[in-house]
């Protein structure tokens, strides 16, 4: 599980952007979604691949997460966000809820972006100040 993962550390940088807010609740959104594609990807220790890219974009500041497991059933595609929701029944479904919340919170959102092969979140975030 990413979320108590050591290795996985977050610091800001001196030139902030200011669009992470509490940075506990974004760092716990953040792995949260590596958790996720940790779970969904085909053996995570020998091919498997999770990719994170941050991009900039006028006033936006996007976090891309992909990872090369399969994609997301179309079926749970408009309720993947929802509380409850889970992708597997070993778990309880509210991992992308919250991080629905802290994206919505921070004046931001999260989705999933067309892929074709894998899963591929995008988090959303406005840049203050911008």
């Amino acid at each position: 599980d990413a979320v108590y993962d050591p290795r996985i550390s977050f610091t800001r940088c001196a030139n902030d952007p200011g669009c992470l807010g509490p940075v506990v609740h974004f760092r716990n959104a953040v792995l949260e979604l590596i958790t996720n594609a940790r779970q969904f990807a085909p053996n995570i220790n020998e091919d498997g691949r999770i990719e994170v890219s941050i991009e900039t974009a006028r006033d936006r500041v996007l976090l891309h997460l992909k990872n090369n497991g399969p994609p997301v059933p179309d079926k749970l595609k408009d309720k993947i966000f929802d509380y409850f929701m889970a992708g597997d029944p070993s778990r309880t479904g509210m991992g992308l809820g919250y991080v629905r919340w802290v994206c919505e919170s921070c004046k931001g959102s999260v989705y999933l972006a067309p892929s074709l092969s894998g899963a591929h979140f995008v988090v959303d975030l406005p840049i203050h100040g911008a």
